[in-house]
């Protein structure tokens, strides 16, 4: 049988469901591994631009090892072409942050004041988020939060519904940051800066990924 791409899945989950059906456990790590970079490199590819040269390098030789070796090596250059990937847009946006002068002239909670205003003025669904929350007046209902967003995105529109409500935890982990004067978790103001720049599956991947480790930051006896 041959074995298919990542590109051929319309959805992330049919790709992992696929992965996870037709290829051995010893096989699925670097399957897995690959599939996401393949995610990057369409990424750059609709922007006109490819791999950097040491990257694309270190790609060969790491094609060339055996498992487990090749998955874990490809999960790390993964990382890196991510890493690469915020570049990109933040070159394409134009921003002018630079992170180590960010943090030293603000506070935490300066920090977290300035990414939910960016987010409120550049991401059209954590501003979804905001104007329900100001109609609202606070009071969260999941119901009807729910059906203002299927009317403003309609009911068929999966992918940016949920997108939709992953602003809205977002803006409560953001809040609760805000209230404890907490440091954001490292490259999370530039990592939340450009989510609604990726397009599905690579969006809600990132998404979960960002609340996860902002999360994870939280002490125990707190919650959001």
């Amino acid at each position: 049988m041959q074995r298919k791409s990542r590109a051929c899945f319309a959805s992330h989950d049919e790709w992992l469901a696929y992965v996870r059906r037709e290829l051995s456990r010893d096989e699925q790590p670097t399957a897995l591994a690959y599939g996401r970079m393949e995610l990057f490199l369409r990424f750059l590819e609709l922007r006109g631009r490819s791999l950097p040269a040491e990257l694309k390098a270190e790609l060969d030789l790491i094609l060339g090892l055996p498992d487990p070796d090749r998955a874990d090596r490809l999960d790390t250059l993964n990382d890196r072409i991510m890493a690469h990937l915020i570049e990109v847009l933040f070159a394409e946006a134009g921003p002018t942050l630079d992170e180590e002068k960010h943090t030293r002239q603000h506070t935490p909670r300066q920090q977290t004041q300035e990414l939910l205003d960016q987010l409120a003025s550049r991401n059209p669904y954590f501003r979804l988020w905001i104007d329900y929350k100001g109609r609202v007046g606070g009071e969260f209902n999941e119901r009807a939060w729910n059906e203002f967003l299927r009317r403003q995105l309609g009911e068929n529109d999966t992918d940016s519904l949920d997108f939709a409500r992953a602003m809205a935890e977002l803006d409560r982990l953001l809040v609760w940051s805000h209230h404890h004067n907490t440091p954001l978790p490292r490259h999370f103001f530039e990592r939340a800066w450009f989510l609604h720049f990726l397009r599905e599956p690579e969006r809600m991947v990132q998404t979960r990924a960002l609340l996860s480790t902002f999360v994870a930051e939280i002490p125990p006896c707190m919650s959001v």
